[in-house]
């Protein structure tokens, strides 16, 4: 359940990893199902550069920015 925070693990984290290489920050090799420190730096810079607030956890408004339903 959202929201995803650092320290996470599983599928919904998997497919926000997916989406967020899908928009090129964040390597397809990075899609591992943990939230890790990689995964945050990437989450981070996707919010940033699509003027949502930088926090560091994946809430409803963010999922549906990176175009997951």
């Amino acid at each position: 359940p959202l929201p995803l925070k650092p320290g996470d693990t599983g599928p919904m984290v998997a497919e926000m990893q997916r989406a967020i290489a899908k928009h090129g920050f964040l390597s397809a090799g990075g899609a591992n199902g943990d939230f890790n420190e990689d995964t945050l730096r990437a989450l981070e810079t996707f919010q940033d550069d699509n003027a949502l607030p930088v926090q560091p956890l994946c809430d409803q408004k963010c999922w549906k920015a990176l175009g997951l339903t």
